[in-house]
């Protein structure tokens, strides 16, 4: 190199190269900084494994906010069966991805609602990375960002108040801690306890597990060997397991895939590579499911070997089931209605027994104002009125002789009384 030129891009990519050729053929760059994303990564920055060269591109967490030198936290690829990003604490695995999906790898900062920029996925025979590249006529300026306590933070640059707004946090907690649950448990962030065992096995430390400590796992109730008559069980909405120890082929169908994995006696479940487009590739796995994670609103399929006489009781749980429901909601929908009637004939007879309180007392008053009236017997009556005399006679109509005598009977009572 006879004249070498440093130059830093809009990218934010520091490079050199030799002057003598041109500036945006990335192979001409002797060297530049995206090889070495630290703890940030950008768009246009591969994150990944050159298969050719060996070099590996990486995250690498600060020691803490204001100490850039080597932190404990490393987010990384791992090549192993089909790819999945890692994320070390020291040298210990302690979160990670699940398997590109052919749109996403489930488990990472769901970042981009807003379209900042457009995820790819490279893997073939000379490289696999993971790579952000930006929309064009978008204006963002965004980065990933991995923390000296192990958070993803996903960043967009706001011009008005010239600072970095912090969009996303991907925090390691409960569910996304590596194999929570242990070999064959399932994390699902709704449960309490957090982990269950899939269908068809038990936990292998009982007492353990009830006191919170799963990561011994699961294992089967019933033992699978290759002379055991096998189906599968279909699991929906969950990060796949660790793929460390997967086979993969990206040319085959998903009935292919089964009647593989069928045929496979160390095979216990398989599932497509991609989900795009009805699904395509075969994905199988052996030995032991680990780091599943069930989710409630996005993730992949998974169809899990199990024996026959297993799936044959789970089916008859699933049809018992289904009866208790089908007999529980009209026989709820039924008493409801019940209820509801007793209710309104309640209302209507109080309405009743309301009137006719009502009238009850009315006729009540009467009866008392009726009982205030005085009595007069005959004697009295011909004593008034004179023996009938005609002198205290008023007049005479269809019922007889009318006679002047209220005075002289009421003065009459008060005397008597």
């Amino acid at each position: 190199m006879k004249n070498p030129v440093a130059r830093l891009l809009g990218s934010g990519n520091l490079v050199v190269r030799d002057d003598d050729h041109h500036m945006n053929n990335t192979e001409d760059f002797v060297w530049q900084s995206f090889d070495y994303p630290a703890d940030n990564l950008l768009p246009g920055m591969k994150m990944g494994i050159d298969l050719v060269t060996g070099l590996e591109r990486y995250l690498t967490s600060w020691k803490s906010a204001n100490d850039p030198s080597t932190g404990s936290f490393t987010d990384r690829l791992d090549p192993h069966g089909f790819p999945q990003f890692f994320r070390l604490k020291d040298s210990a695995k302690w979160a990670r991805t699940g398997p590109w999906n052919g749109r996403q790898f489930p488990g990472a900062p769901k970042s981009n609602q807003n379209g900042f920029y457009t995820e790819n996925f490279v893997f073939n025979e000379k490289e696999i990375y993971y790579k952000l590249d930006p929309v064009r006529g978008t204006s963002a300026d965004v980065r990933f960002q991995l923390t000296p306590n192990g958070e993803i933070k996903f960043l967009v640059w706001k011009y008005q108040e010239k600072n970095w707004l912090v969009y996303v946090t991907l925090i390691v907690s409960n569910c996304e801690q590596y194999k929570l649950c242990g070999a064959n448990g399932l994390c699902k962030v709704s449960n309490s306890p957090r982990c269950v065992c899939l269908t068809g096995f038990i936990p292998k430390f009982p007492e353990k597990w009830k006191a919170g400590d799963w990561s011994g796992g699961c294992v089967r109730k019933e033992k699978l060997d290759c002379g055991t008559k096998a189906g599968f069980l279909k699991y929906t909405r969950v990060k796949l397991p660790d793929t460390r120890y997967s086979w993969y082929d990206m040319r085959m169908t998903l009935e292919q895939c089964r009647r593989l994995c069928l045929k496979n006696c160390s095979c216990i479940a398989y599932t497509n590579t991609d989900i795009r487009s009805g699904g395509s590739g075969c994905l199988l796995w052996f030995n032991e499911l680990s780091d599943i994670k069930g989710y409630t609103d996005e993730g992949e399929d998974i169809y899990v070997k199990m024996a026959l006489s297993e799936l044959a009781v789970k089916s008859l749980r699933s049809r018992v089931k289904r009866l208790m429901w089908i007999i529980l909601i009209p026989t709820v929908i039924a008493l409801t209605s019940l209820y509801m009637l007793l209710l309104w004939k309640r209302k209507q007879n109080r309405k009743e027994n309301m009137k006719l309180s009502s009238e009850s007392v009315a006729l009540t008053e009467l009866e008392s104002e009726d009982r205030e009236l005085p009595s007069v017997d005959f004697k009295r009556i011909v004593n008034a009125t004179d023996n009938f005399s005609r002198k205290n006679k008023l007049g005479e109509g269809g019922f007889g002789p009318v006679y002047k005598v209220i005075t002289r009977i009421y003065n009459m009572c008060i005397l008597h009384e």
